[in-house]
């Protein structure tokens, strides 16, 4: 399986730098990659001819930033398409990489010198070892516990729960001399309040945790032993002793020949518990040993953590466009009621409708220059100017205009203006008041509307603000009357 997974990144690897190499004379701009993501910017450019869908998606980023910015070229969706794919391949290669060092320095096996396992000191945790006899070949679990204590055996059991304990232990045995399944070693039994250990005159076949090795025992023979549950209370220790019988269970040769190495190493490690190390056994069943111990191997995870990295990078981009695009639309729908005042205040002077829009970009190029804030709605309104400068007719323009803000209320104002040119509508300055009042009521409406869902999202931390104060307010008035 480690093999395998080298394989896979070693032909990601070569994919990724036959791409580079062929995509070396793709034609980019260098001003906007470093040396290092140049190479991923001509292979993003190339990988995007090859990918379906990139010319749609393409031409969706590029009426987006027309919506943003309707200075914004094709060239512009190009490149912010070519740096997305980019960004995610130079993720991706890295992450490659980085699967392959941590594969050469974590998978694989190590050589035991002396054959010794070193333990945690006293008081310890247990360790998982991954080991590897030679010519075995195999890889088992070998649990290599701390460094321990000696303790005296208790000298007596509470003979009123030994034959609760009896027929608990058995489990799905028929008894304690009919032994094939694993031995249920409770610790605890309802209505006692002992606390129970167990201990066996052999573990050659039985672990600690009453996991029964019958496939150990010889065909013909069987394994008896001595089951021990030391109780203790208080400082007061009980003995009760249960004679059991492993059965035989049949095993092949090599799985035998394994079984053996495995139990080896298990006893070199329980008859060495009291000192630092743990020496492995040189034979079993007279064949010479030699030991490796197998390393995990954490490339495959560190591979898939880059990996999604990577996706995250590609689709961050469009995130980050969207809410471009959606901010845009909620600032075009507040600014509203402000545009058609101002139409409605200019109209009532006298002044034709080119000649209103005229000003109210003269206003805002005059505040932009000072310094102010860019608004979507007067960017669009200077682009409108623009157009009527060039010969556009107003009508269209005005249903341009329109369009490209994309929101009910500007093309219904926009319906009026070419009503209004068509017709001619004496009512115009009425209608666009009434629009002014209409679009004002539903401003204060949406603000009431966010102050509401504001209020709501500040529960929570009020809530939690209010913990935090009656913690400080009874911990301290609790203490007092403790003391």
């Amino acid at each position: 399986m480690q093999r395998e997974r080298l394989y896979f990144y070693l032909a990601l690897a070569g994919a990724m730098l036959l791409l580079l190499l062929g995509s070396a004379r793709e034609p980019v701009a260098r001003e906007n990659a470093g040396l290092l993501a140049l190479p991923f910017r001509k292979a993003a450019k190339r990988l995007r001819r090859l990918l379906p869908g990139q010319l749609r998606r393409q031409e969706r980023v590029r009426q987006e930033l027309w919506l943003l910015d309707p200075a914004s070229s094709q060239q512009d969706a190009e490149n912010l398409c070519i740096d997305q794919l980019a960004n995610a391949l130079l993720v991706l290669f890295l992450a490659d990489l980085l699967a392959i060092l941590v594969f050469a320095g974590t998978a694989g096996s190590a050589d035991l010198e002396g054959r010794e396992i070193a333990r945690d000191g006293y008081g310890g945790d247990a360790k998982e070892v991954t080991l590897k006899a030679i010519p075995s070949g195999e890889a088992f679990d070998l649990t290599v516990h701390a460094k321990t204590y000696t303790k005296e055996q208790a000298d007596a059991l509470e003979q009123e729960l030994a034959p609760k304990l009896r027929k608990r232990i058995a489990g799905d045995n028929p008894d304690l001399l009919h032994v094939r399944h694993n031995l249920n070693l409770v610790r605890k039994v309802e209505g006692y309040p002992f606390r129970i250990t167990w201990s066996a005159t052999s573990y050659a076949h039985l672990d600690t945790d009453g996991t029964v090795h019958a496939e150990d025992i010889p065909q013909d023979g069987s394994e008896s032993l001595v089951l021990t549950a030391a109780l203790s209370l208080d400082g007061r220790h009980w003995e009760e002793r249960f004679p059991v019988v492993l059965l035989p269970e049949e095993l092949e040769k090599e799985q035998a020949f394994q079984k053996s190495v495995e139990q080896a190493a298990k006893e070199a490690e329980e008859e060495s518990r009291s000192s630092g190390k743990v020496v492995l056994p040189e034979k079993a069943e007279g064949t010479a040993l030699s030991w490796q111990q197998v390393l995990s191997d954490e490339s495959l995870s560190v591979f898939l953590l880059c990996a999604a990295a990577a996706v995250l990078v590609y689709a961050g981009g469009n995130r980050d466009l969207a809410g471009k695009v959606r901010r845009r639309e909620q600032e075009l729908a507040r600014d509203y009621p402000q545009l058609v005042t101002k139409l409605a205040l200019f109209l009532g002077t006298g002044m034709a409708v080119r000649n209103v829009f005229r000003r109210i970009g003269d206003d805002y190029l005059d505040k932009r220059n000072k310094g102010g804030e860019k608004q979507y709605v007067y960017e669009e309104v200077l682009v409108l100017c623009r157009e009527l400068e060039n010969g556009v007719p107003e009508g269209a323009a005005y249903s341009k205009f329109g369009s490209r803000c994309g929101l009910r209320c500007y093309t219904r104002l926009c319906s009026l203006l070419v009503q209004n040119l068509r017709k001619g509508n004496a009512e115009l300055l009425q209608r666009l008041q009434e629009e002014a009042d209409t679009a004002m009521a539903q401003r204060k409406d949406t603000a009431r509307k966010l102050g509401e869902e504001a209020g709501t999202k500040l529960l929570v931390p009020m809530i939690l603000m209010l913990v935090v104060v009656m913690v400080m307010i009874t911990v301290p008035a609790y203490l007092g009357f403790a003391f």
